[in-house]
């Protein structure tokens, strides 16, 4: 339980450091005002800062003056004689002047520049107290200082589009690389490989529950997201249908499964199929089963499958987003159960315990789902600040500051609402089985 809140506090820092990290380097590389970059959240623990200017300085320059006294003929040989004379000459003048300031928690850091001339104080790199990611504050995000060449508000629309959007682009990467590297070393997937495309890639190739249905047949039995189906009834399966077929045709009947856990431990389960709410009244064994297996490919084929991999999942979420929105739209309400911060922890507990790729691989689909989220037109999400953005180029005149601000704080009060009834959701599911597990820990 403690390494899962460790491992899941440690992959949403990752995700929301590498979001804020894209808005800080397009903002650096278009020349923006970056007034800090922090990892985690305030209160500030320590950080840096970089001056960099020019500080006036009197100098002191030591000069060699050769005067020559005469030539003096002496034989065949012409012998020069000369008189060196030193003088000292000072001058004013503005030295360059780069260099590193160590900041203590909110220390007054401002105040140590005071006997130094024309220091621009740049970017505080800060670590704060609370481990949840970073933040990136950029110089008049909100409209201030408007007038200052380097800040956000006097950017042209592109240049401010580019910011918004760079943190979804970042989480866009960051799956790409993960899923990239892993078809390199080897990565799970659901695939049917009935018609060979698969050949040569395929390893591993098995059965396997990719979820169990609460108050299912399944669940009391004791079968686990991530058990191999080695067979059933005694009769070794080789595909989702097999095992889908039997449960439809045994519907009455006390059937066996052979299993082989997460663990590695072989059992034999006995379930009997049963009704479940929403499954048109046929009794099932309540499980998602599919043909999974490791598919790997070459350096070079690798990228490309990760790219591929990461259209192809985006496209799934927005399509599922859409979905849910016309759903919302047309009075059908909400069919899907969405998950807050309790429901992603226990899901990284549970791909913790199916293996290392299997973590990275859910960090990937986070990373995407995050930035899916964060493009959405809504207010306080970089998607609501790019609308605010089209509609101020469609009006042609700036949008109305205070307007713009109200907006984005009713917007961010309407997402603690939601994240606090989706969390209640989590906690009223997950409940029991994490306070049990919380009292292990002591």
């Amino acid at each position: 339980m403690f390494l899962t809140i460790i491992i899941f506090l440690a992959a949403l820092g990752l995700l929301v450091l590498v979001h804020e990290a894209g808005h800080f380097f397009i903002a650096k590389k278009l020349r923006i005002g970056v007034e800090e970059f922090g990892l985690g959240f305030p209160p500030r623990l320590f950080g840096w800062q970089r001056f960099s200017g020019h500080q006036t300085e009197l100098l002191s320059k030591k000069e060699n003056i050769e005067v020559e006294i005469s030539n003096i003929q002496s034989g065949d040989k012409m012998v020069v004689q000369e008189v060196l004379t030193d003088k000292i000459s000072e001058t004013i003048e503005n030295v360059p002047l780069k260099k590193w300031r160590f900041i203590w928690g909110k220390q007054n850091f401002d105040s140590k520049i005071s006997n130094e001339q024309n220091l621009n104080g740049g970017t505080i790199y800060s670590l704060n107290w609370i481990p949840l990611g970073g933040f990136v504050k950029i110089k008049g995000e909100n409209g201030e200082d408007a007038l200052e060449p380097d800040s956000f508000a006097a950017q042209k629309k592109w240049a401010r589009a580019l910011v918004l959007a760079g943190g979804v682009l970042m989480n866009v990467i960051l799956a790409f690389f993960i899923f990239s590297l892993g078809f390199m070393h080897g990565l799970p997937a659901s695939v049917d490989n009935s018609d060979g495309r698969y050949n040569g890639h395929l390893s591993d190739n098995s059965i396997k529950i990719a979820g169990v249905m609460k108050k299912s047949p399944a669940e009391r039995v004791g079968l686990k997201l991530g058990d191999q189906i080695v067979a059933v009834a005694g009769i070794s399966v080789n595909s989702a249908e097999q095992v889908i077929n039997y449960v439809e045709e045994h519907q009455d009947e006390t059937s066996s499964m052979e299993i082989i856990t997460v663990a590695g431990q072989t059992k034999t389960l006995n379930f009997t199929p049963d009704f479940i709410a929403g499954q048109n009244n046929r009794k099932v064994l309540g499980v998602n089963i599919i043909q999974a297996g490791i598919l790997r490919y070459g350096f070079w084929e690798s990228w490309y499958q990760g790219g591929a991999a990461t259209v192809q999942i985006l496209g799934q979420i927005f399509s599922a987003f859409g979905q849910l929105i016309k759903n919302l739209l047309v009075g059908h309400g909400l069919n899907v159960d969405l998950t807050g911060p309790v429901g992603v922890a226990v899901m990284t507990g549970q791909a913790k315990d199916l293996g290392w790729i299997y973590l990275w691989q859910f960090v990937a689909m986070l990373s995407l789902n995050l930035a899916v989220v964060n493009i959405l037109p809504f207010p306080a999400l970089d998607g609501g600040r790019l609308l605010f953005l089209l509609i101020e180029t469609i009006r042609r005149k700036p949008n109305n500051q205070k307007v713009e601000a109200i907006t984005h704080n009713l917007g961010f009060a309407l997402l603690m609402v939601l994240v606090i009834a989706v969390t209640y959701k989590d906690v009223a599911r997950y409940g029991i089985g994490m306070i049990d597990k919380i009292k292990q820990l002591f």
